[in-house]
């Protein structure tokens, strides 16, 4: 199928390809060209090859064909008496073909709140397209609220406090208290030792001192609570006595 000025103007820049037999001496005019529309195809099919083909405003100049060739010929150096060397006819096409207009970007899905167990969604930019999902498709986009803060953990228990230590076996009724707080240096009486009102029983150091606890009154030492170097507060217990 030949094509017309118009289309040959527009495809300048194409392979210059034969519609129909043409004789040797033939000036090439528009209506000696295939379109260019259809080559793509007629290349996939093995009808045609275009390799080392002259472009049709190359050959538009009064060339003049030297052999006689059937239809779907590409015009090549070889078959013509001139051509122009630089590409293009009356109008010169792009170098380049101009890039596909940038895809638009698809517009930005605005996900609404979850409401009743689905999700909203709406596609806005001309389109005003809403969409609703069930809450949990798509591995769980929404996770469940938690139903509370967790409770935080329970303050460990005070250990009980330490019940007061049993009196010595065998103590005695009247005891013998410290009224310093120091540290026991020495045992005077021993349990089962007969003193009198003003001995000592035990000796405390205190302040770089040797203070002794004394007996309140005659009697059998019972009892001896504490050990040498104990520390001992006032009003510690020392010892007892019958």
């Amino acid at each position: 199928m030949s094509i017309t000025a118009e289309t040959a103007k527009q495809h300048a820049n194409d392979p210059a390809v034969l519609c129909c037999r043409a004789e040797a001496g033939t000036e090439l005019t528009p209506a000696n060209f295939e379109d260019p529309a259809i080559f793509p195809d007629l290349v996939d099919s093995g009808l045609l090859t275009l390799d080392g083909a002259l472009t049709i405003g190359q050959v538009l100049n009064g060339s003049k064909l030297t052999k006689t060739v059937d239809s779907l010929t590409p015009v090549t150096a070889d078959i013509v008496d001139k051509y122009d060397e630089a590409a293009g006819g009356a109008e010169e096409a792009p170098a380049a073909e101009a890039p596909a207009e940038a895809a638009v970007a698809a517009p930005a899905a605005v996900a609404a709140p979850v409401s009743g167990g689905v999700i909203n969604l709406h596609i806005g930019e001309g389109k005003d397209i809403n969409i609703q999902i069930p809450a949990g498709i798509g591995g769980g986009a929404v996770a469940a609220p938690v139903a509370g803060a967790a409770a935080p953990a329970a303050a460990p228990k005070a250990a009980p406090a330490a019940a007061p230590a049993a009196a010595p076996a065998g103590a005695g009724s009247v005891e013998v208290k410290a009224s310093v707080p120091g540290k026991v240096f020495k045992i005077e009486a021993p349990a089962g030792t007969a003193v009198k009102t003003g001995d000592a029983i035990i000796i405390l150091e205190a302040m770089k001192m040797e203070i002794p606890v004394v007996a309140p009154q005659d009697g059998t030492v019972a009892s001896i609570n504490v050990a040498v170097g104990d520390a001992i507060e006032n009003g510690d217990v020392l010892a007892t006595m019958n």
